[in-house]
Formats: structure tokens, sequence, C-alpha cells
């Protein structure tokens, strides 16, 4: 009960899946995010819930977390219960037992916001560039205006003037 309590204090989705890759534990914020229930997703896996293309990436780093223990993050898009498109940082790790029994226990992270965020920000940045070609374009177009009359103006006078006064 405690081990329960400190996972669902947790804003973020946790889940464990056995070496089988079948889940064994979800936390309540995992349920909030997928709409999927405790009692409707223990013992199944990923093929259960996911199109088949998105439950064969989350399989091989599931296969990777467990062969080499390394964790692994990596980023996704998921369509949450209430039919948002979500982007999420992934981060899975292996987890062994008394017993050597193997687990994925994965953290995800909701980066949706951060990433519309950036998103927004290259925007205005490229916006912001093209302003700048253009101001400067429009500022440069005067000046270039100004010295081509300076040079005709020079040219058309310097025959009209003695020696010393070219100089």
């Amino acid at each position: 009960q405690f081990l329960e309590n400190i996972l669902n204090s947790s804003s973020n989705p946790i889940f464990v899946k056995d070496s089988n890759r079948k889940f064994v534990l979800i936390n309540d914020a995992f349920t909030r995010m997928t709409g999927v229930e405790e009692c409707d997703i223990i013992g199944k896996d990923d093929y259960d819930f996911f199109p088949i293309a998105q439950a064969d990436v989350f399989k091989a780093i599931d296969e990777e977390v467990l062969n080499t223990g390394t964790e692994i993050f990596n980023e996704e898009k998921l369509l949450s219960s209430d039919g948002v498109t979500l982007t999420l940082n992934t981060g899975k790790s292996c987890a062994i037992d008394d017993m050597g029994n193997r687990f994925i226990v994965g953290n995800i992270y909701d980066v949706t916001e951060k990433k519309q965020l950036i998103d927004n920000l290259k925007m205005s940045n490229q916006m912001l560039e093209r302003y700048a070609h253009l101001v400067s374009h429009d500022l440069k177009s005067p000046v270039r205006a100004i010295h081509s009359f300076s040079q005709l103006l020079s040219r058309s006078i310097i025959s009209k003037l003695n020696p010393t006064e070219t100089e």
C-alpha cells in the first residue's frame, strides 16, 4: 500500500512491465493519460492498446532495456483519452527483483506544451529573420540610390570643373 501511494503521488505516468513485456503495474497518472484502468491493462502488452507499428517500436526499446540494462529515453506521440495528441518523452530502465526477474520501469513526461512553445518560437524567429531582411533591404535601397546619383552627378560635373577644382 505504501509503494502504491508513492507511485500515485507522482503526476507523471509510471508503468512496470515484466520480461514478457506484460504490464504488471501502472499508477493513477497513467490511467488519466490513457483512459485505461489498471484492471484492464494488467497482464496485457502494448499490442492490446496501440497500433502495431507503435507497439513494435515499444517492443524493440523494451528488449534493448531488458537485454542491456541501459536506460533509454525516446520521444513519441500518443492520443490521450480525451482525444488530444500528446508529445511524450518516455524513460525506460531495467529493475531486477530478489529472484532475478527483470522488469521494465517506465516514466512518462508530457512535453506537449514545451514542444509547442519551441515550435512557436522557431516560427517567430523565422518571421523576425524575414522582417529583418526586408527592413535591411529597404534601408539599403535609398543609400544605393543616393550613392548612384552622387556618382552620376560627379561624372557630369567633373568635365565642367578646372583641374584645381577637382582636387
